[in-house]
């Protein structure tokens, strides 16, 4: 189960007050402070799992490139999420970015990312919010006609509402399965230590949980993986209004492997 920080972020805008025909001695407005709350929710217990042991559930044969992969490095899935309420006012978040850094081991490294921008574009074309976890831990947007005759019915959740499906192919975890709409994202971190997510929103507000999920390969027998991690949000009244933004406390995590 997913467990969260929370902390609430207050934005200050001016708000224009216009006097009355009797106010002689005043100005014709006045600016006064208007608060705008946001809640932002950081998750600091994040579902994982070991990518060989999804592998052998779904009693899969490994390939020989993953064989030798499993020899020295563990791969897993690690679901991240970042999640807003607003509190007060009725300011516009127009971005938001989830940053998490792995600060304890020198040889963890992002093999992938979900979602991504060229992922979401083309979940919204090709496939309705579906896609496939590739058996080295890749995502994809394809949904070839032989996975889809080998899933299992067996689902796992990833958090929120994306499941995974795992399927009897030697080739693939699964299917991703995310059943409600996702904002206009771009991912980077692979081939590092680190994930980076800014989301903007699309037909729907940027507010509610975030699920992100990075695949992550780490030595052979490492059983914990700290994390930096840290949100930023940013907001606008209205189009007249500059852009204001600020940024969440950082906090340290630590993420038991299995």
């Amino acid at each position: 189960m997913i467990k969260f920080y929370e902390e609430e972020i207050v934005f200050q805008f001016s708000k224009e007050l216009e006097k009355g025909i009797f106010d002689v001695d005043s100005p014709k407005s006045e600016q006064e402070p208007e608060l705008q709350g946001i809640k932002v929710r950081l998750a600091n217990n994040p579902i994982v799992y070991n990518l060989q042991k999804l592998l052998e559930l779904a009693d899969k044969d490994l390939t020989p490139e993953l064989q030798l992969q499993f020899q020295t490095s563990d791969v897993y899935l690690i679901t991240h999420a970042i999640g807003l309420i607003r509190t007060s006012g009725k300011a516009n978040v127009v971005e938001l970015q989830y940053n998490a850094e792995i600060v304890n081991v020198d040889n963890a490294k992002t093999i992938d990312l979900f979602p991504k921008t060229r992922f979401v574009d083309r979940l919204k074309i090709e496939t309705g919010l579906s896609g496939t976890v590739k058996a080295a831990g890749n995502f994809s947007a394809e949904i070839p006609e032989d996975l889809k005759n080998s899933l299992s019915g067996t689902n796992l959740t990833l958090g929120g509402d994306m499941e995974l499906e795992l399927s009897t192919n030697t080739k693939f975890v699964g299917k991703v399965k995310y059943s409600v709409q996702l904002p206009i994202i771009q991912s980077s971190g692979v081939a590092s230590n680190n994930c980076t997510w800014i989301l903007k929103p699309d037909e729907n507000p940027l507010l509610g949980d975030q699920i992100l999920v990075q695949t992550v390969t780490v030595p052979k027998g490492t059983d914990e993986l700290i994390y930096s991690i840290k949100g930023l949000v940013k907001v606008r009244k209205g189009w007249l209004h500059k852009t204001e933004q600020k940024e969440t406390t950082t906090h340290k995590i630590h993420v038991k492997l299995i």
